[in-house]
């Protein structure tokens, strides 16, 4: 087989199994955060909970999504200390969806109050303040649910360009081989001809 044709299907192979891998693992993740609207996950997973006044240092990402809980009646304020005016804090007054959780992915005790819009992937220090100074619980959840779709479109498209390399691949090595047999046997007729007539 020809260098070409060779190393067209390599990176076909590459990609599609690249690809599977991506599809297989951005399903399973899926499949894990896959609960019923009852269950507390169904808002994301918790990755932040804690009292006033609190500062959270930690790393955020484009792709997930990040919705702030709060005490039931307690009057937060929530500020990206590091922030600016792509990643920071959406209050849920401004959307008028405050009450996106009140039934499905309710939380007993808790509110949802907004959600943290991040454009720059990065680390962040979040900072929670009840305005009369007093404790109250605060919690950060995580959906990722997004970043899941992105890995299972990703994964279908480089399956899908793997397997046309595949293809294209195969293609090329049987039009090389059918070219080299045929040249071959050009070469071979003058001979047999030039044995024949010196029998002659």
């Amino acid at each position: 087989m020809h260098k070409v044709p060779r190393w067209v299907i390599r990176i076909g192979g590459t990609l599609f199994a690249l690809g599977l891998l991506a599809v297989m693992f951005g399903g399973t993740v899926i499949g894990n955060a896959d609960t019923p609207p009852e269950s507390e996950d169904w808002s994301g997973t918790l990755m932040f909970k804690g009292e006033t006044p609190a500062t959270y240092d930690v790393e955020l990402n484009i792709f997930s999504s990040y919705y702030v809980f709060v005490q039931e009646g307690a009057n937060i304020t929530v500020e990206i200390l590091n922030g600016n005016d792509r990643n920071y804090f959406e209050p849920c007054e401004n959307d008028d969806d405050c009450d996106m959780y009140d039934i499905e992915g309710n939380i007993s005790g808790y509110e949802y109050i907004g959600e943290i819009l991040i454009d720059d992937k990065g680390e962040y220090d979040i900072i929670f303040t009840e305005e009369n100074g007093e404790a109250v619980e605060v919690m950060i959840r995580e959906d990722q649910g997004f970043q899941s779709f992105l890995m299972i479109a990703g994964g279908s498209v480089g399956c899908f360009v793997g397997l046309l390399l595949l293809f294209i691949g195969g293609i090329m090595a049987m039009m090389m081989k059918e070219s080299i047999d045929v040249e071959l046997s050009s070469q071979v007729r003058p001979e047999s001809i030039q044995e024949v007539q010196s029998y002659d």
